[in-house]
């Protein structure tokens, strides 16, 4: 029950100690952090909801509260505030008739948040690995994809996720032997 309210709102206060030891031991912290995945799923839902009774300039409305309610009732870190942003970023740019681009977005967000806060980008951990780890995916992945030729996502999408995952961990890498001092070689595999 502790890691179901960790991988969906990030709860880890009905970790044990020992569970919590774990996670840190093998580099699976990231599987309870809030992220982009979490912003994804509350935005699908939204719109799930709201597809069938709404115009689009309502339900974008709709799903950015959505998106905002989840924000503060997570607490608001900054893995889920940059995703929230990029979210918002990705449902607005078709209301103003621009094309969503990924690498603006998270030049902005970064920015927006580091005005908001100017001790984010050296002094909190999960801003840093937040955007290593989504750098690293829009970078690292689409030239892994090329190396390897798999065009294909694979039996229930293997590779997608295997390429997803250490295009992300490989750009971490970097801010957590810099954070940690150590490296969990049970993490990388």
């Amino acid at each position: 029950a502790a890691l179901a309210a960790g991988l969906l709102v990030g709860d880890q206060s009905g970790f044990s100690d020992e569970l919590r030891e774990d996670v840190r031991e093998t580099g699976t912290a990231h599987i309870v952090a809030l992220s982009g995945a979490n912003i994804l799923i509350v935005i699908r839902i939204a719109y799930a909801l709201t597809e069938w009774c709404l115009a689009w300039r309502k339900r974008f409305y709709v799903t950015a509260g959505a998106v905002l309610l989840f924000v503060a009732a997570t607490g608001g870190e900054a893995s889920v505030v940059r995703a929230a942003i990029m979210g918002i970023v990705m449902l607005a740019a078709p209301q103003v008739g621009r094309r969503y681009a990924p690498g603006v977005a998270i030049a902005g967000t970064a920015a927006v948040m580091a005005i908001a806060n100017p001790t984010l980008p050296a002094g909190d951990l999960g801003f840093q690995l937040s955007f290593a780890a989504l750098i690293g995916i829009m970078t690292l992945k689409p030239r892994l994809e090329k190396l390897l030729n798999w065009n294909t996502p694979g039996f229930l999408a293997w590779r997608e996720s295997l390429l997803t995952t250490v295009s992300a961990q490989v750009a971490v890498l970097p801010v957590l032997v810099l954070a940690a001092r150590e490296v969990s070689w049970y993490g990388v595999i």
